[in-house]
């Protein structure tokens, strides 16, 4: 695979693999869709917490690919296609209204609310974590 050269080309392969525009690949990260265009158009360079929102909302991506463009796009143990949780405003998108479906479609979204809780946890974990070694960092001096 070739590798990117820029982090905006990144997002943006990122972005196009979720099928997204800039407004809504900023409206789910949190980022204003102008602040998206400006660092894939590559005027700006993401900041932090730029980066940090695009990994934390696509949990998938391998941050060492996304910062520096080494390695692979996707985390290890991950095949492409399993990435996407292709949900929109929360719901799945379910075209045939019959009662097995429906079933099928609260199953996925309660499959997505668990993986994210997860996910939400394991983050919130890895803050504390990071803060109680501020602390002990703080208290020695």
């Amino acid at each position: 695979m070739n590798a990117i050269k820029t982090i905006g080309k990144r997002i943006e392969t990122v972005m196009n693999k979720e099928l997204m525009n800039f407004r809504s690949f900023g409206k789910k990260i949190k980022i204003s869709d102008v602040v998206v265009g400006n660092v894939i158009k590559g005027r700006n360079k993401p900041s932090f917490d730029f980066i940090s929102a695009v990994l934390q909302t696509f949990d998938w991506i391998n941050s060492d690919w996304l910062m520096t463009g080494r390695g692979e796009m996707l985390k290890k143990g991950i095949s492409d296609g399993s990435y996407s949780n292709n949900v929109v405003g929360g719901s799945v998108n379910m075209n045939n209204n019959n009662s097995n479906n429906n079933q099928l479609a609260t199953d996925d979204n309660l499959f997505l609310e668990n993986a994210f809780l997860k996910k939400e946890v394991k983050i919130l974990r890895e803050q504390l974590e990071m803060q109680k070694k501020f602390i002990e960092i703080l208290e020695k001096k």
